[in-house]
């Protein structure tokens, strides 16, 4: 009785849409037309900023530094020579620093014509004038000269030049504007440098770079994928028209897709720019089931029967999957709570398509399924091998066990690498730039350590300039780290002009009068504000990783916390903190999400099986693909990135799918080898499909997308073996129990 009730509403759809296949049709097709036109409105935004949280306090406080201290973002142009200090080098120098401050967008260059030198002149008075400021001196001794001056300066040592005195770099810091992209800027940037064939680098030319390739790959890899699916099920099904069913019903939930982020507003972006992959993938696992249920056999006669049998499981298997979806959007980040709330919005909407527009597309069809032969020998040796796992149901069960055993151990060595600038492969130029502008000068990545003073307190006493210059020493001890910047590095400069040999700045008068002599000094604004209870030290980074940046923001915070005066306090924050801390909430948004959709999964077997025992076989017939197959990558040594999470759900959401059908059938039947091998063809048909759907994403040139789709693809093969072998090995075990 129970069991009717569940299926009266997808039988009713799927039975409505077979007997009156044309009203079925033409409401999808208004539906669609609607769709299509709501799908022109959307946009396409594929900033990195997509992912940032904007939501939380932290988003609030790097604005507020960035209204202080100015942006934070900055491109380096390094330029090269064999010989160290060469005269060529530093005329490149002068004249390309004249040539990057004339870009729209770009706020300043700091380079050894622009930036002061802080020292003595002749006659002991300070001098502020850039190294290069009138040009490269014309006799041999000036320039010996002038470079011993930069050798023992504070600031231009690894930040303007390189220790060997082979390189030289010119930091181009740019406008920090709301809304702002910077594509035209590190365009014009990378066309004015290459006159000089330098390397150019920086968080901005990553950005920038992903932001291009993400629209190009979305369009050509999609498309590849959908003509690969459209091969693979033309290898299962024979007929034209039996292989176009499950791909309009996917092709008719993108749309819908595209319809609600057109209605809601919501852009094509990094992080929605998987969905309507999985909405195709949805679709054309669900419609598959309906596709093989319309005939019984190869025989071509319709029995209906088979369609409500397949039509309950079908819609199960999308509610645990929006269910899964709709438990990504717990986490605070917008981009993926719109992820969760787009995702199942798709899912349900693709169901719907599968229980409907599938059968009336089916109705008039009286093509039966003919697989090409090959297909055939492929069926027949799965089920053989199926029927003889399950004959012993005890080595199956060890042998999985063994395996999900070993890489379990495995998955504390599995390496979590959130660090963007590896998305490229080594002998992309994006990447080797980076590497060799990091490994001549210093880490490129910005983070800040803000030092605030309570209501009417100066960060200018001498006990507070003590201890910013001892916190940045102490971050300067972390090999990450590659140049430390602070407000002491130019008072220090000063003080050693007015007071040399002596040590430290003995009064809050004395750091006031040397600020007051760099008062013409655009560089001094961006490390104290004008009110003296801010000062700023800037880290330049090498290591991207979030776990690195987010463990030197607590290093920091600790250090300060520990040692730092009474009445002051730190807080770490830049755009590089920001994208850290939101990799770091994707992880467990991501998680969270999985944890949640195994519980969906869990309670819905339940209700289908009545059985305790039988739920706890679907769920772990569920998880031990997944251990494996992230145990292997572990095991090989290979890291992963945030992004890759994302494949839990994804390969949850799709896989459950083949559980619940194996499940009910064996319900159903009371014979789970006989579930398992009448849920082989469609199961076998959506694995195959988009399996190689997804493994279209390894001819990405991101290594985070090529790691998602071969990933995906792995375990959607691991999944499938594990539903249609192991967990009809462990029902049979329970069956054999309970009749026992």
């Amino acid at each position: 009785m129970h069991a009717e009730r569940r299926s009266f509403l997808p039988s009713s759809l799927v039975l409505l849409a077979w007997r009156k296949p044309e009203r079925v049709l033409l409401a999808w097709l208004v539906c669609s037309l609607a769709a299509l036109v709501l799908g022109t409105r959307v946009s396409v935004d594929t900033s990195t900023d997509s992912i940032l949280d904007r939501s939380a306090e932290p988003w609030s406080f790097y604005q507020e530094t960035i209204g202080a201290f100015g942006g934070d973002e900055f491109v380096v142009v390094a330029l090269t020579a064999e010989s160290p200090w060469s005269r060529a080098m530093l005329e490149d120098v002068v004249a390309l620093s004249r040539s990057l401050a004339e870009i729209r967008g770009v706020r300043r260059v700091d380079s050894l014509a622009t930036m002061p030198l802080i020292h003595s002149g002749e006659e002991g008075e300070l001098v502020l004038d850039a190294a290069l400021e009138d040009g490269v001196p014309a006799s041999s001794r000036a320039l010996s000269a002038l470079r011993e001056q930069v050798r023992v300066d504070r600031i231009a040592p690894r930040s303007l030049i390189s220790s060997d005195f082979r390189t030289a770099a010119l930091n181009v810091l740019l406008e920090a504007e709301p809304g702002r992209t910077f594509e035209s800027i590190v365009a014009e940037i990378r066309e004015a440098a290459e006159d000089y064939d330098a390397l150019v680098s920086g968080v901005p030319v990553f950005r920038t770079e992903i932001n291009a390739r993400t629209a190009s790959e979305v369009l050509r890899l999609g498309f590849f994928a959908g003509v690969l699916i459209f091969f693979v099920y033309a290898l299962f099904f024979g007929a034209w028209p039996l292989t176009l069913a499950p791909l309009l019903v996917g092709g008719v939930g993108c749309v819908s897709l595209f319809a609600a982020m057109g209605w809601l507003g919501i852009p094509l972006s990094l992080s929605t720019m998987i969905l309507p992959s999985v909405v195709l993938a949805l679709g054309c696992a669900y419609a598959s089931h309906l596709v093989f249920a319309r005939t019984e056999g190869t025989g071509g006669s319709v029995d209906e029967s088979s369609l409500r049998r397949v039509a309950t499981p079908t819609a199960l298997s999308g509610l645990t999957t929006a269910i899964g979806f709709l438990a990504i959007s717990l986490t605070p980040i917008d981009a993926l709570r719109e992820v969760g709330m787009l995702g199942a919005i798709g899912t349900l909407i693709t169901t719907l398509a599968a229980l409907t527009l599938a059968p009336a597309l089916l109705a008039r069809q009286q093509n039966p399924v003919l697989p090409w032969r090959g297909v055939e020998v492929v069926f027949a040796s799965t089920l053989t091998f199926i029927r003889n796992a399950c004959l012993r149901p005890g080595w199956t069960l060890a042998v999985a066990f063994l395996l999900t055993l070993g890489a379990v151990m495995a998955l504390p060595k599995l390496i979590l690498e959130t660090d963007v600038t590896k998305w490229f492969p080594r002998g992309n130029a994006v990447r080797d730039h980076y590497d060799e502008i990091g490994r001549r000068l210093s880490g490129i990545s910005p983070i800040n350590v803000v030092v605030e003073a309570e209501e009417g307190g100066s960060v200018l006493e001498p006990e507070v300039l003590s201890a910013i210059g001892s916190l940045a020493a102490y971050l300067e001890s972390d090999e990450s780290v590659g140049k430390v910047l602070s407000i002491l590095d130019p008072l220090h400069s000063v003080h050693d002009v007015f007071a040399p040999g002596e040590p430290q700045i003995r009064s809050r008068a004395a750091a006031e009068q040397y600020l007051v002599l760099l008062e013409g000094e655009e560089q001094i604004a961006d490390l104290i504000t004008s009110d003296r209870q801010r000062a700023n030290i800037r880290l330049r980074v090498g290591d991207n990783g979030s776990e690195n940046l987010l463990g030197l923001a607590r290093d920091a915070e600790d250090w300060w916390a520990q040692n730092g005066p009474t009445g002051f306090r730190v807080r770490a924050t830049g755009i590089m903190f920001e994208f850290a801390r939101a990799e770091a909430e994707v992880v467990s948004g991501q998680l969270r999400g999985a944890a949640l959709a195994v519980l969906s999964i869990f309670v819905l077997i339940l209700l289908i099986a009545r059985s305790l025992r039988v739920a706890v076989a679907a769920v772990l017939s569920n998880l031990a693909p997944l251990a494996i197959a992230f145990g292997g990558v572990a095991m090989l040594g290979l890291p992963l990135d945030a992004g890759v999470v994302l494949v839990v759900n994804l390969a949850l959401g799709i896989a459950v799918d083949d559980t619940i059908h194996v499940t009910s059938g064996a319900a159903r039947l009371s014979d789970p080898v006989a579930a398992a091998c009448e849920s082989l063809p469609p199961l076998l048909a959506s694995t195959g499909a988009i399996g190689i759907g997804f493994a279209v994403l390894g001819a990405s040139s991101f290594v985070f997308t090529q790691t998602l789709g071969l990933l995906t693809a792995a375990i959607m093969v691991l999944c499938f073996f594990f539903d249609v072998i192991v967990l009809p090995s462990l029902l049979v075990l329970m069956y054999r129990k309970r009749n026992a």
